[in-house]
């Protein structure tokens, strides 16, 4: 009987072997063609702020007021939506270190998007995290990034109005730029939009204000053509 078994194992073994790397090229293909974002879910921890300014594994210097976040496997460079379970609140995040340390956690993220997940109180949250895009910062090509921007400062940004068409026929606005196909271009608008001006990345707490990055699909977007502020 054993003797018998011992074939069928090693075919079992070899074909597992063969198709690994094709069925991980599929996958890609899949994700690039515009298939669903990955999804997982788990717990959530932001860093202390004794590691503000070191070092993170992509070699940039973390700062607690920026939307960055830390994955075990996930490519440096992706986007990722992170939303709490708790209380449905939601932020953008770009991966740029490893971690958590703790098994049982999927994510750090940065003090900044902690404060907008509001889990800041808690520490630790049950979250859903969603793949958005590739290494690059790249979205699926019917997705676009969007800065958004508080009703009080677009005027003095100088944003345009985006009407944002819901299922069912609601509609929402919102005031920002964009579209922008790189997250790290709708990045580099948020982070001079979001920053007082003159003020000092040590010395913030919390939200810088109420500007936010996110991920639409661009056929339910509607207003002006891509702007910068002024």
């Amino acid at each position: 009987m054993f003797k018998r078994l011992v074939p069928v194992a090693l075919a079992v073994v070899l074909w597992c072997g063969l198709c690994a790397p094709a069925l991980s090229a599929a996958a890609g293909a899949a994700h690039r063609a515009g298939t669903p974002a990955r999804q997982s879910t788990g717990k959530a921890s932001y860093y202390s702020d004794k590691l503000h300014n070191k070092k993170t594994a992509n070699g940039e210097r973390y700062d607690k007021t920026a939307l960055t976040a830390a994955h075990k496997t996930l490519p440096m460079g992706t986007v990722v939506r992170v939303t709490n379970l708790h209380n449905g609140r939601q932020a953008l995040f770009r991966i740029n270190d490893r971690g958590p340390v703790k098994k049982s956690r999927i994510i750090d993220v940065s003090r900044e998007g902690a404060a907008r997940l509001d889990m800041l109180r808690r520490g630790v949250a049950n979250v859903r995290l969603e793949v958005l895009s590739d290494r690059r910062g790249r979205c699926r090509p019917e997705h676009a990034f969007y800065v958004s921007v508080p009703a009080g400062a677009s005027r003095s940004a100088g944003a345009k109005r985006f009407v944002l068409r819901k299922a069912g026929g609601a509609a929402s606005r919102f005031a920002g730029f964009g579209p922008f196909s790189s997250y790290r271009e709708a990045e580099r608008i948020w982070d001079r939009v979001s920053r007082p001006a003159g003020a000092r990345a040590e010395s913030r707490r919390g939200p810088r204000n109420g500007a936010a990055i996110l991920c639409l699909p661009r056929a339910q977007v509607r207003g002006a053509s891509r702007s910068q502020p002024s």
